[in-house]
């Protein structure tokens, strides 16, 4: 099982709050398994093993066997990246970071959130590094009036300086309170 010279893994999931049902801890470890899998030239062998077992025993895969196959599938890079965005929108988040938790130590996770869940984040990696990124107003308002009516603006009639107005205003509204 050792790593691949200077093969990066790199897994995003961005969690949908209209998609909570289907969020489950298997299926976004799932999500994060296909996508480093496909970054393979072939499945090792382990991980197919594993696979035609649970199918010859009519069973989906657990969150142990979902960590299991992750533990193989890291060792085939020598560093794995993995994204999980709008973590707050989980459902079973304490399962999902439980699971996260006994990740392989190849693979450094990044999580977003708004700030109501860091306290429970940080419950299960209390020794981790984290860096505490939250959108200021001036950079958001910066941001929207270049994109929206600036010059980066596809459709700059799209939209009426009212209608412009509002939507800023609801966007920094939205955004605070939102962590990296």
């Amino acid at each position: 099982m050792a790593a691949i010279e200077s093969k990066i893994g790199l897994a995003y999931v961005y969690c949908d709050y209209r998609d909570q049902k289907e969020q489950t801890t298997e299926n976004i470890l799932g999500a994060v398994l296909k996508q480093l899998l496909r970054l393979l030239h072939n499945i090792p062998e382990t991980i197919s093993e594993l696979y035609e077992k649970r199918v010859t025993q009519g069973k989906s895969l657990s969150s142990a066997d979902a960590i299991d196959i992750l533990r193989y599938a890291c060792a085939q890079f020598s560093k794995v990246y993995v994204c999980l965005d709008a973590l707050d929108e989980v459902g079973d988040l304490r399962g999902l970071l439980n699971a996260l938790r006994d990740s392989p130590s190849s693979m450094q996770i990044f999580l977003t959130g708004r700030q109501h869940i860091q306290g429970t984040v940080q419950e299960y990696f209390k020794d981790e590094n984290e860096i505490a990124i939250e959108a200021h107003e001036n950079d958001i308002q910066l941001y929207f009036q270049h994109e929206i009516g600036g010059i980066n603006d596809l459709e700059p009639d799209a939209m009426d300086q009212k209608l412009r107005e509002v939507t800023l205003r609801k966007v920094t509204e939205s955004a605070k309170g939102v962590l990296v």
